[in-house]
């Protein structure tokens, strides 16, 4: 099976009159994948291949991305979650593990607030629930995304000109992305009508220059990150581009049940860096949380216990080493 390879069926669900594009794989408890911009369920392909054998792998296709429709909405924020929310609703998902990046993160984080009986368990990396100040973007990233955010260049730019997928989007991975893999990638997006979801979310970015409805939401996510139960993991990757090393220290001050992974190299959309080190640290953190879960069990009465999350599953590479220390600021 190649690196390109989607080897998945293709499902369909209808929000609002709109099909929402998902994958529905393997057997066992659910892991929801939620992807970013300007990807889909595709940047999951090969964290998801090796997890089927023990996990059932949803993975959604956002309103206005992948193979998902693309009707005539405002494509924000509060929109997206709106589709996400009535997804998991209709698809009655229940004791979900969400594994989140990019704009995916803010939604999942959302999701596990607002519905915390669905959803048991968190994992996420290279993602921003809470809001930010230009000084924290990456130097050579802050003109570029100041310029998306302007009304008229970034029409030029994002929808005429598909800087997104083909500039952003190309050298935001430490490995070379196939031709096959970049056709992917832009296969949705043929024409600028099609890439206006895209040029959306650069001017949704939580920035502090901006108080929109969009920021106040994801302020509310970040002051409830204290009081969440759920357990969590945060996979980080050197340098990185939107957690740097400070802000994985922020978040280990205020997630009370939060774990820490170490993945190695990688930059920002890391699934194409090292989607090994992705499946193998989640399946190895899923078996670890089942294991101590047993444990409590057996020192409770079983009326007055009940353990939740995703069961062991088989950690296929070597296991990646947890390991954490607070050090200098990094990449945003």
């Amino acid at each position: 099976m190649g690196f390109a390879d989607y080897p998945f069926t293709s499902r369909y669900l209808t929000v609002d009159g709109h099909r929402l594009h998902y994958i529905d794989e393997g057997q066992g408890p659910t892991l929801l994948f939620l992807h970013g911009n300007p990807t889909s369920s595709y940047l999951w392909r090969n964290v998801i291949k090796p997890l089927t054998a023990h996990y059932r792998c949803v993975a959604l296709d956002m309103i206005g991305f992948g193979k998902s429709d693309k009707p005539d909405l405002d494509y924000r924020f509060l929109t997206h979650y709106h589709f996400l929310h009535e997804f998991v609703g209709a698809l009655e998902l229940s004791d979900i593990t969400l594994v989140l990046h990019d704009w995916g993160g803010p939604l999942g984080f959302r999701l596990a607030q607002h519905q915390p009986e669905r959803v048991s368990a968190l994992c996420f990396m290279e993602t921003f629930p809470f809001t930010f100040d230009w000084h924290e973007f990456p130097p050579a990233a802050r003109p570029l995304f100041f310029a998306f955010r302007q009304r008229r260049l970034s029409y030029w730019l994002l929808q005429r000109q598909n800087l997104f997928v083909d500039v952003v989007l190309r050298f935001s991975t430490r490995r070379r992305l196939p031709r096959s893999v970049l056709a992917a990638y832009r296969a949705p997006f043929p024409d600028a009508r099609s890439r206006y979801p895209i040029r959306v979310f650069p001017g949704e970015l939580p920035i502090n220059d901006r108080r929109t409805e969009t920021w106040a939401a994801i302020q509310d996510i970040e002051q409830r990150l204290e009081r969440m139960p759920q357990p969590m993991l945060l996979l980080q990757f050197h340098p990185g581009a939107v957690l740097s090393r400070t802000r994985v220290a922020w978040l280990s001050q205020r997630i009370p049940h939060l774990d820490v992974v170490d993945c190695g190299r990688g930059l920002h959309y890391v699934q194409e860096d090292n989607p090994e080190a992705i499946a193998t640290a989640l399946a190895d953190w899923c078996r670890q949380r089942h294991t101590a879960c047993l444990r409590w069990r057996r020192r409770t009465k079983p009326s007055a216990a009940r353990c939740t999350g995703p069961s062991p599953g088989p950690v296929r590479p070597a296991a990646t080493k947890a390991w954490w220390r607070p050090g200098p600021t990094g990449a945003w």
